[in-house]
């Protein structure tokens, strides 16, 4: 997969792969296969389901970075994983030179991290993204955005511009279909969203379940009230 998402890209953008698992062995393992690929780096997060301890964690991360030169970006999601990295945790990683920033997903994390720390902060939690941006940080790695992209960049662009209400406004404009995406077990939603518009087909491999028949319905009643294109281009050129 990594290597098709890089043959399409074309160098146009910096492409991660994510690497996670119960076993940092079996981790590492991945990591050295991806290598070859002209990766910008890797998402990792904690190992999965055991909890460790911080130190743990840490040798967990350490072993990781001996397995390549590239550099991490810190994945704290610990719905997924069942462990948080704490606040000392994640600065003493970060003192790490290829440890570049890190994607938070735990909303209480994310307001303390982006308000006291130096290293870039990352908006894992889509609900929470305007917040985060408003508040200076560094940007978001959303699953919504694999749905029109173009708005989720323009609302990171409205932010760093400082034009809080224009990105409020957009942000509203796209809430509902942000709500709607997380409605039911990711990444369903997300690919029932995408089969609507067109891209891809909406399986999902189980015991993971399709979306639901109501929730398709609604998933394209708020894709077809999101501004188009044009619209949002005549926008910026009328605020330019």
């Amino acid at each position: 997969m990594a290597a098709t998402v890089l043959e399409s890209v074309n160098g146009a953008v910096p492409v991660m792969a994510g690497v996670g698992g119960v076993d940092t062995r079996a981790v590492c393992e991945q990591v050295r296969e991806l290598d070859h690929l002209d990766l910008a780096g890797y998402l990792a997060p904690p190992p999965y389901y055991l909890r460790p301890s911080d130190a743990g964690i840490a040798w967990h991360f350490a072993e990781v970075l001996k397995a390549t030169q590239r550099p991490l970006m810190l994945y704290n999601v610990p719905k997924r994983t069942g462990c948080s990295l704490s606040l000392p945790l994640t600065r003493s990683l970060l003192s790490h030179p290829r440890i570049v920033a890190v994607k938070e997903c735990d909303a209480t994390n994310l307001r303390e991290v982006a308000k006291r720390q130096p290293f870039p902060v990352f908006c894992g939690e889509d609900a929470h993204m305007l917040d985060h941006l408003l508040a200076g940080g560094a940007g978001a790695v959303p699953a919504s955005a694999h749905i029109r992209p173009d708005l989720f960049v323009r609302l990171l662009h409205l932010a760093e511009a400082g034009r809080h209400l224009a990105a409020g406004a957009l942000f509203s404009q796209l809430q509902p279909l942000v709500s709607l995406l997380f409605s039911e077990p990711n990444p369903a939603p997300v690919k029932a969203a995408l089969a609507i518009e067109g891209w891809i087909d909406p399986d999902v491999r189980l015991p993971m379940q399709p979306a639901s028949k109501a929730l398709c319905q609604r998933l394209e009643a708020a894709l077809a009230h999101l501004p188009s294109t044009s619209e949002e281009q005549a926008r910026e050129a009328q605020a330019s």
